[in-house]
């Protein structure tokens, strides 16, 4: 499944590889500075894990930083249609079983 983040002029974004074996997704975290600071906020979307269909997956972006804070997470992509969740750690159950090569 392709994941398409969305970015801002002031926004890192970062694209994990496989998220699960079976069924296959991508996840990506987008992040927006409270301000403009003078490092580029660095957006960490945890490491590759396994989810099973009907089972909740947690998203974890604790370990993306920025020097002025962070003030919004969003991570996108499609299962079916674009689905969109916020904060650092959401939760979201795959329903549909998705295989890519």
């Amino acid at each position: 499944m392709a994941v398409s983040p969305s970015l801002r002029p002031v926004a890192a974004s970062v694209v994990s590889g496989p998220m699960d074996a079976a069924p296959s997704n991508s996840q990506a975290a987008t992040l927006v500075p409270a301000a403009a600071g003078t490092t580029p906020p660095l957006a960490n979307a945890g490491p590759d894990f396994t989810v099973w269909e009907d089972r909740t997956a947690t998203f974890n972006g604790t370990g993306s930083t920025d020097d002025v804070g962070i003030v919004n997470y969003t991570w996108t992509f499609e299962e079916g249609s674009p689905q969109s969740l916020y904060g650092a750690t959401p939760t979201y159950v795959f329903a549909t079983p998705v295989h890519t090569s």
